[in-house]
């Protein structure tokens, strides 16, 4: 499934390059399932699209002047929580080029755009979608499904029957074992510090027998996980030191 956001306070002056767009996605011989795994969300509050973001979408479509023209100010904003996210801007004027270079936009639609172009972009904008590796964990609180990147993962914790996500942005939780999911996020770097934790091992600062530190938390580290837990943390960043 694509998610794909479109972000616009004028979406009158949009209109032909949403049509476009839509076209693009619901064409079967462009190898997106004709539509029917593709899904695309349209937003005119640009202040609610971002103090509501949510971890779904792999590529936004936005006006740089939205916001009065103050875009600049929603597109920094949106790279700092959401940094890999893919970007095409969409706008009357190119005179925003430059600017989509230092935010890495992978395009750039003009309104007064044909179909050729758009699809040109919406082609190389979906390579880039299809070629972006980062993994997601779908994950619930207060009722809504969120699309979590699992490099924003801290730690997952086992409470009784649920797992309890620490993430950047908050906590999440799920009725599972930590078994269900250990072998999954070992492959995306998670080692296993004690029976019920398992840490991103891009967030390790330190660690000793006593514990693992992740900056202003420290996780316990039990003394018959340590020897492996040193091992793999050794193997993953191909270091060799004294345990």
């Amino acid at each position: 499934m694509i998610r794909i956001a479109y972000v616009d306070d004028n979406m009158s002056e949009s209109e032909n390059i949403k049509n476009m767009i839509k076209h693009f996605v619901d064409s079967p011989k462009f190898g997106v399932g004709g539509g029917k795994n593709t899904l695309i969300d349209f937003f005119t509050d640009t202040m609610d699209f971002l103090s509501n973001y949510k971890y779904c979408y792999d590529l936004i479509f936005i006006d740089p002047q939205v916001n009065s023209g103050n875009g600049y100010r929603i597109i920094d904003e949106l790279r700092k929580i959401d940094p890999d996210v893919i970007l095409v801007f969409v706008s009357k004027t190119d005179e925003f080029a430059l600017y989509g270079y230092i935010v890495d936009a992978v395009g750039y639609i003009l309104k007064s755009d044909n179909e050729a172009a758009v699809n040109s972009c919406m082609e190389r904008a979906l390579r880039k979608v299809l070629s972006n590796n980062r993994a997601f964990i779908n994950l619930g609180r207060d009722g809504v499904v969120v699309k979590v990147p699992v490099s924003n993962i801290l730690y997952i914790e086992k409470f009784e029957h649920t797992l309890i996500y620490y993430t950047e942005f908050g906590e999440f939780k799920k009725k599972m074992s930590l078994k269900d999911v250990e072998e999954q996020f070992e492959e995306l770097g998670f080692i296993k510090c004690n029976r019920g934790m398992m840490v991103n091992s891009h967030f390790i600062q330190s660690f000793n027998r006593r514990g693992v530190c992740l900056g202003k938390e420290i996780l316990p580290i039990s003394r018959g996980q340590y020897e492996e837990f040193a091992a793999k943390w050794q193997k993953r960043f191909e270091i060799q030191v004294q345990i």
